[in-house]
């Protein structure tokens, strides 16, 4: 009987601290509002001619001191070459690694549905490159990235992992495991 009141007991202790356990660990959601923000974001950068070199949009940016980051919702990048070459670099979101809001970012860290374009224009073929994760560095316009990557260009499409491609250089390379499809120009018979 002794041996019942004991047991009886523990168990009723045990579920007292459960449920008291459960009451008091409510989950702490303590968000950290950005020191600055920005909506409907657009920035221009020109060259010493007045010849504008990027413009940089985005729905909203957002930039936290404590991280020393920004986050941009759907960015969008235009970079203007000097041989007349448009690219365009766009995701869904991204994490700008900045000292202070007035520091040009070190890199972007780009999310979800990354295309990086070059538009075609005289003597400049047109590529597009698509993955789910890029890192963009400004100052040597370079873009990398280790996950899937699709290349398509005219008559071609090239897949792989990884991606190391400079804008200034127009030069691009896919890592490992490319695959190269050649496609049919439908217009031509």
């Amino acid at each position: 009987m002794r041996k019942k009141v004991i047991i009886t007991a523990l168990i009723v202790l045990i579920i007292f601290i459960a449920v008291l356990t459960a009451t008091n660990s409510k989950p702490t959601t303590t968000t950290e509002a950005p020191q600055e923000y920005m909506l409907n974001v657009a920035l221009l950068q020109f060259n010493t001619n007045g010849r504008m070199q990027r413009k940089l949009t985005a729905k909203k940016w957002s930039y936290f001191h404590s991280k020393q980051q920004s986050y941009l919702e759907q960015p969008k990048l235009t970079v203007y070459k000097d041989n007349g070459s448009i690219w365009h670099l766009h995701s869904d979101n991204s994490t700008a690694k900045q000292t202070s809001i007035a520091q040009k970012p070190e890199y972007f860290l780009l999310r979800n549905n990354v295309v990086m374009q070059r538009m075609a224009a005289i003597n400049i073929m047109p590529v597009k490159f698509s993955t789910s994760e890029a890192y963009f560095y400004p100052e040597t316009e370079l873009l990398t990235s280790s996950k899937q990557v699709r290349m398509e260009k005219p008559g071609t499409v090239i897949s792989g992992r990884g991606l190391r491609s400079y804008m200034n250089r127009q030069y691009a390379e896919l890592l490992e495991n490319v695959k190269t499809t050649y496609v049919r120009d439908q217009n031509k018979s």
